[in-house]
């Protein structure tokens, strides 16, 4: 929705909440020990657009979905690596948060920087554009 975050990265004042089912307490086991953690969910709130091209954010030609992290994907599932704050019984506390509240979460993994982040020569279009947008434009509602 207009002014949401497009990336974990931009998304520093955003704070929210994950709240588990208490059956998954136990699995919450050793999580608050990470700095950040994956929220994989589903893009519940365009679940019934799915596209094979698509502009982005960020650059107004159109792209392959696959070359993108538009949300109208054939699978609506999604991926944010967020800041973990604090775990209280089955409330997972978090920042940067890029995701839409009510937003169904999928699973959650630890962030490991050593398995995760790799250091890249090209990054195809986004190599090609200048643009500073770090917000929904609105541009993408239904």
């Amino acid at each position: 929705m207009t002014g949401t975050p497009i990336q974990a990265k931009v998304a520093e004042d955003s704070l929210g909440y994950i709240k588990i089912a208490d059956a998954f307490i136990p699995a919450l086991k050793d999580l608050e020990a990470f700095d950040r953690i994956w929220l994989l969910y589903h893009f519940n709130k365009l679940s019934h657009i799915t596209k094979t091209q698509s502009s982005t954010y960020r650059d107004s030609r159109i792209h392959g979905i696959f070359a993108s992290r538009a949300p109208m994907r054939p699978n609506h599932i999604g991926m944010s690596p967020v800041r973990l704050l604090s775990i209280e019984k089955n409330i997972i506390n978090i920042a940067d948060v890029d995701i839409l509240d009510e937003t169904p979460l999928i699973d959650i993994k630890p962030y490991i920087p050593w398995a995760d982040h790799f250091n890249v020569i090209r990054c195809g279009w986004m190599d090609e554009i200048d643009d500073t947008r770090t917000r929904d434009d609105g541009r993408f509602n239904q």
